[in-house]
C-alpha cells in the first residue's frame, strides 16, 4: 500500500456531515408535516416546534397580510402563555402606522428588535401589555408579494436574547416553507366561507320560497270559498231565471263567466304553489280522453262562439281512448291549453284537437291553433311563472297557466312540448308513456 498517497487524503469531517444530514432530515420531516396542515393552528404548532428545536427562542407567531388590503396584517396565532393577551392586544395592525411592520413591508428583509422596550420602532402600549422583549420578524414573500411574517422572540423574564446569524438563516428558510402553506390555507378558508355563504343563501331562499308558497296557499284557499259561494248563488238564480229580461240573462251570464275564470285562475295559482312545495296530490284512475276533451270544449263554448272559432277533432290514430291518469289534473291541463288557444286566436280562427297512439305505444294529445303565435325571443320565458307572452289588453292573464300545465304534466309522468310561429299559430301537445288500456 502506498502510504504517501494515503497521507494526501483529507480526513472527512464526520461531525459536519452528520450535522448536514440531520438538518436535511429535519427539513424533510418538517416539509412532510406541512403537507398535511389543515389550518393555521396546526401550522403554528408545527412552526413553534421547529423554532424551539432549532433557534434560541421558545415563542413564535405568524402574521398574515389581508388579501383584500395589503396594508393590514393580522396575527393568526402565537405560542406560549401570552397567546390570549397577544390576540386581545393586537389581533389586527395597520402596517403603515407601525414602524417595525412598515419596514418589513417596504424592505422585504428580516427586522430584528433586540429590546422592544427601548426600540423606537415598537408600539410601547402593546409592548407593555404583552411583555415582549426581543422580536425577530421574518417576511414571508411569494412572487414578490408580502403574504405574511414569521416571528420569534423572548418575553418577560427571558430578557434580551439577540438572534445569532444561524437563528436568522433558519427562520428565513422556515418562512420559505411556510409561504405556500399560508396561501393554500387562505384559499381553503375562502372556499369554506364561500360554501357557508352559499348554503346560507340557499336556506334563506328556501325559507322565502316556503313562506311565499304558504302565503299563496292561504290566500287562494280564502278566495275559493267566496267564489264557490258566488257560483252557488248563480246556479240558484239560473233556476229562477224564467222571468228574467234579456239584460238580466246577460248579466247573469257575465257573472258566471267571470266567476268561472276566477276559479280557474285560483286553481292554477293554488296548484302552482302546491307543486312548488311538493304538496300536490295525484289520484290516478281510468280516464276517457275523448270524453275529457268534449267536457272542456263544452265549458269553453261561449268563448269559442264569441270569436267564431272552428273546432276540429281528430282521434282516428287513438288505439284506445282510456289512459291511466288523474282526471282532474289532466282536465285542468287541457282546459289551460284550450283556453290559451282561444284567447290568443284570431276572430274566425281554427283549433285542431287531436289524440293518437304513437309507434312506441305512448299517447299524444295536441291542441293546435291559428292564433298570433309566439315570438322566438319569448321562447325562453314561456314557462316562467307570471310571465305573459302578449300583454295586449284583449289577452290579459296571470301568466301561470302554462307553468302549471307543465308541472302537472310532469307530475303525471308526461311531457309538455310545443311549436309556434309568430303570426301563424301555436301547437302544444302532451306526451304520456305507454300506460293506456288495451
Amino acid at each position: 500500500m502506498n502510504n504517501s498517497h494515503a497521507e494526501n487524503i483529507e480526513t472527512p469531517n464526520v461531525v459536519a456531515i452528520n450535522a448536514d444530514f440531520q438538518s436535511f432530515k429535519f427539513f424533510m420531516d418538517w416539509s412532510n408535516k406541512l403537507q398535511f396542515t389543515d389550518g393555521f393552528a396546526d401550522l403554528q404548532k408545527i412552526a413553534l416546534e421547529a423554532v424551539q428545536q432549532k433557534t434560541s427562542y421558545n415563542h413564535s407567531w405568524i402574521m398574515v397580510t389581508d388579501p383584500e388590503n395589503n396594508n393590514e396584517a393580522y396575527i393568526i396565532s402565537i405560542a406560549g402563555d401570552t397567546k390570549d393577551s397577544i390576540l386581545e392586544s393586537c389581533p389586527r395592525v395597520t402596517m403603515s402606522s407601525d414602524a417595525m411592520l412598515l419596514e418589513i413591508k417596504e424592505s422585504h428583509q428580516p427586522v430584528v428588535v433586540e429590546d422592544a422596550r427601548t426600540d423606537v420602532r415598537t408600539n410601547k402600549e402593546i409592548v407593555k401589555a404583552v411583555g415582549n422583549i426581543t422580536i425577530v420578524n421574518i417576511p414571508i414573500v411569494l412572487t414578490g408579494e408580502l403574504v405574511g411574517m414569521l416571528g420569534a422572540g423572548s418575553f418577560g423574564d427571558e430578557g434580551v436574547i439577540p438572534p445569532s446569524q444561524e437563528d436568522i438563516d433558519f427562520l428565513v428558510l422556515l418562512s420559505n416553507y411556510i409561504g405556500p402553506v399560508i396561501v393554500r390555507i387562505l384559499e381553503q378558508e375562502k372556499q369554506t366561507r364561500y360554501q357557508a355563504a352559499l348554503e346560507k343563501a340557499k336556506q334563506e331562499a328556501e325559507l322565502g320560497n316556503q313562506l311565499k308558497t304558504e302565503f299563496i296557499e292561504n290566500v287562494t284557499h280564502e278566495l275559493r270559498t267566496p267564489l264557490h259561494a258566488i257560483n252557488g248563488f248563480v246556479q240558484l238564480l239560473e233556476l229562477e231565471s224564467e222571468n228574467f229580461s234579456s239584460d238580466q240573462h246577460n248579466y247573469l251570464d257575465d257573472i258566471n263567466k267571470a266567476n268561472t275564470r276566477l276559479l280557474s285562475l285560483v286553481d292554477n295559482v293554488l296548484d302552482f304553489a302546491s307543486s312548488e312545495s311538493g304538496n300536490l296530490n295525484i289520484d290516478r284512475s281510468d280516464v276517457d280522453i275523448i270524453e275529457l276533451v268534449h267536457e272542456s270544449i263544452k265549458e269553453h263554448r261561449d268563448s269559442i262562439q264569441q270569436k267564431n272559432i272552428s273546432i276540429t277533432e281528430n282521434f282516428e290514430g287513438l288505439i284506445n281512448t282510456n289512459i291511466t291518469s288523474d282526471k282532474k289534473r289532466l282536465k285542468q291541463i287541457i282546459d289551460n291549453l284550450l283556453s290559451n288557444a282561444i284567447v290568443f286566436n284570431r276572430q274566425n280562427g281554427t283549433i285542431l284537437i287531436s289524440a293518437e297512439t304513437e309507434p312506441d305505444n305512448s299517447i299524444k294529445i295536441a291542441i293546435k291553433d291559428s292564433g298570433i303565435g309566439i315570438p322566438k325571443e319569448k321562447f325562453n320565458t314561456l314557462f316562467s311563472p307570471f310571465a305573459r307572452i302578449n300583454k295586449n289588453a284583449d289577452t290579459l292573464g296571470a301568466g301561470i297557466s302554462l307553468v302549471v300545465s307543465k308541472q302537472l304534466t310532469e307530475l303525471l309522468g308526461g311531457e309538455l312540448k310545443y311549436e309556434s310561429t309568430e303570426n301563424v299559430g301555436s301547437d302544444f301537445w302532451l306526451e304520456f308513456p305507454s300506460n293506456n288500456k288495451n
